[in-house]
């Protein structure tokens, strides 16, 4: 190919949005990255990236791991499906970390499992990519930050906002003074999710390996009903709706904003919509001072009737003095002025931001792609979301599940994120099963 075929080429890769470097070089075996993802049920949150995994280019999914069978069997045919090779299927996430076919792991598992899971990938050297929130309590954020410094792998969470080119030319603005100095963001997350009943004892099902499953928890005997979404309301397990969601949308405050730790924390609710096994609040409100004196709250609603469907169910509203801007979950922005009327929108150039799809799929997608570029380069720092700021951005949620279980409201050092109330330092940490614990 002569330079100006290539360069030919390469003009027109860009406009149907394939990067020329995807075209010319991630297929070379030397740049072939080799994944498994863990996590993979059919209704669960790992079916999407690791479809968007599997149809990248220079990208194999050579493995999926799961506790149930039926999920394996689902997801080695779907990735058999989109790219015509079928992968291992792997019960065992330890014995896959053994492998030396496998340069990273994509973890979309209970939240129990995320840290476990992200500091045996990186000591196993293997670079990793695990979904929000990447602790379970604040006490795992320093084992995961100590970790990836000295293994030196690739770290991403799994905030995929933070690849949204939309969101990230609005905040270069914002950060410009495009609606004057700001000092506050409202976020919020509503849905109307349905009771969950009183799960019994029962028999571990034949498709389950119940005791993998709780990893490093304290063994409990197997329940109806928490298998595999309302995990996600159980103290064990999960840490509520704050972790689930909050994460996404105080971080793009964060990020907007340029804000670190907070310097006072307040959050207060209650389990009001139903009477079952639910524990975390279903309706909450989390209030968060920063010593430069701004401020960001977040509104969660998961049981309460939607809104219409043109409005948003999920955000952040970065108020101005000069008027103030909407970062919508369909990754576009509205800013309006000082009376309220819109005045500007900003959406992702699909041509330039590398993907005709819809929306999800496509933040899936441009996140991990980001995870690529970075284990191929070997660098972590071109992850977008690097260890510290995922654990910060984690840690700020787990704050307000503090002051939740505490009944207190937190006053903060905003060095180093530590509460000086004792009452909520007895959830910094938590129980292991005897020998999941970090050496």
């Amino acid at each position: 190919m002569n330079r100006r075929n290539f360069l030919r080429g390469t003009a027109a890769a860009s406009l149907i949005g394939i990067s020329p470097k995807i075209l010319w070089g991630a297929d070379a075996p030397s740049n072939r990255v080799r994944l498994c993802v863990a996590g993979v049920h059919e209704n669960g949150r790992g079916k999407a990236p690791m479809a968007r995994a599997a149809e990248m280019p220079g990208v194999e999914v050579v493995c999926v791991c799961d506790v149930d069978s039926r999920a394996r069997d689902w997801a080695a045919k779907e990735v058999e499906k989109i790219c015509g090779k079928t992968p291992d299927k792997a019960l065992d996430i330890r014995k896959v970390l053994e492998r030396k076919d496998i340069d990273g792991i994509v973890g979309e598992v209970p939240d129990h499992w995320h840290a476990p899971m992200a500091w045996m990938a990186m000591e196993a050297g293997k670079d990793v990519y695990i979904e929000k929130p990447c602790t379970f309590c604040p006490s795992e954020g320093e084992i995961l930050i100590k970790v990836q410094k000295k293994t030196g792998r690739v770290f991403q969470m799994g905030n995929q906002r933070r690849s949204s080119v939309a969101y990230a030319r609005v905040i270069k603005e914002v950060r410009n003074g495009i609606i004057g100095e700001i000092k506050y963001a409202r976020t919020w997350y509503r849905n109307n999710r349905k009771p969950i009943g009183r799960g019994a004892e029962a028999p571990v099902p034949e498709w389950l390996n119940w005791d993998l499953w709780q990893g490093s928890c304290p063994r409990a005997p197997y329940r109806i009903g928490l298998v595999h979404y309302n995990w996600h309301w159980n103290f064990k397990y999960g840490m509520g709706e704050i972790t689930n969601n909050a994460v996404h949308y105080v971080d793009v405050a964060r990020w907007a904003m340029g804000l670190d730790m907070p310097c006072k924390v307040s959050a207060i609710g209650g389990r009001y919509c139903g009477d079952d096994d639910w524990q975390w609040p279903d309706t909450q409100m989390l209030s968060l001072e920063f010593p430069e004196g701004k401020m960001i709250t977040w509104e969660g609603l998961s049981c309460l009737p939607g809104e219409k469907p043109r409005d948003a169910y999920a955000g952040a509203m970065v108020y101005g003095t000069k008027g103030s801007i909407l970062f919508h979950p369909r990754d576009f922005c509205v800013m309006y002025d000082g009376v309220g009327d819109a005045v500007r929108m900003w959406k992702a150039d699909d041509a330039k931001a590398g993907n005709n799809v819809e929306w999800k799929p496509k933040l899936d997608y441009w996140h991990m792609s980001n995870f690529v570029d970075a284990i191929r380069a070997h660098d972590p720092s071109l992850a977008r979301s690097p260890v510290v700021d995922s654990v910060r951005s984690s840690h700020v949620s787990l704050l307000g599940n503090l002051s939740i279980r505490s009944g207190m409201t937190l006053n903060v050092d905003p060095v180093t994120g530590v509460p000086k109330e004792k009452a909520a330092m007895e959830f910094w940490g938590r129980e292991y099963e005897p020998g999941w614990e970090h050496a």
